[in-house]
């Protein structure tokens, strides 16, 4: 039995069933793949620097992030069985890309906490709702984001995780601190999500309405699929592809 879900959980829930059975009902880790590993990278030499200004510190050196985003890059790939890119090319893409963040957001951005674990409730949830938010400013809550390519517009506006965190953290803009990782080059943009703002009765119903979902699944016992044209329907992209019977298996 579950005690709690999370932004991604729900979005696992929203995007295929079967994969949240997997996940959350019987335990099952997907394993780790070299664009996750590479998101841990860029993610951990962000933070560190930033809870090294939070403690009244410069931010760290270009070489201090370089190594951290290159330890934390090679912890995370020590499990994974199948390279999709070689290694060291997808090693220095992850170092670059920690590098090219640090100099845009790393060096100017003033957080007041990183990485805090957060959790809500509400009258009508049957569970709380928990999430470590990434980083927090005086007037922002920046979401960092690894991508191979731009975030479309319309997937920030109705980003669930940005509403969830405007709760937990309330009177602050959710946006996305976004790295792109392109063929030629790589680069940062910020996106705000406007969207989001002044809709609190619309998270409050959607999660509503997505707990109910859940629990009746749980109860059930039936977990439908991802469409059949669902975009991450293959092995590439849901780690549990080959264990379903609408998959690979």
């Amino acid at each position: 039995m579950i005690k709690h879900l999370s932004a991604s959980s729900i979005g696992m829930f929203q995007r295929c069933q079967k994969q949240w059975m997997f996940r959350y009902m019987e335990g099952i880790k997907s394993p780790p793949n070299v664009a996750m590993a590479k998101g841990t990278g860029v993610h951990k030499s962000a933070e560190l620097n930033y809870l090294n200004v939070i403690e009244g510190k410069d931010p760290l050196s270009v070489d201090e992030v370089q190594q951290n985003a290159s330890e934390a890059f090679t912890e995370a790939t020590e499990d994974i069985e199948v390279w999709e890119q070689n290694k060291g090319e997808a090693l220095d893409q992850t170092v670059t890309a920690a590098e090219k963040y640090h100099n845009v957001y790393g060096t100017t951005v003033k957080p007041i906490a990183a990485e805090q674990w957060h959790e809500i409730t509400h009258p009508d949830w049957i569970y709380k709702v928990v999430g470590i938010i990434d980083l927090e400013t005086e007037l922002e809550i920046p979401d960092i984001k690894v991508t191979g390519k731009k975030k479309p517009a319309s997937e920030v506006e109705k980003s669930l995780a940005g509403g969830i965190y405007r709760k937990m953290v309330p009177g602050k803009e959710f946006i996305f601190h976004n790295v792109i990782l392109g063929k030629n080059a790589i680069r940062t943009e910020t996106i705000k999500a406007d969207f989001i703002s002044g809709n609190d009765d619309k998270i409050d119903g959607y999660i509503t309405a997505m707990q109910f979902s859940i629990a009746q699944s749980m109860n059930t016992g039936v977990f439908a699929p991802a469409a059949a044209d669902s975009w991450g329907c293959n092995s590439r992209f849901c780690g549990y592809y080959n264990r379903c019977e609408h998959g690979g298996k």
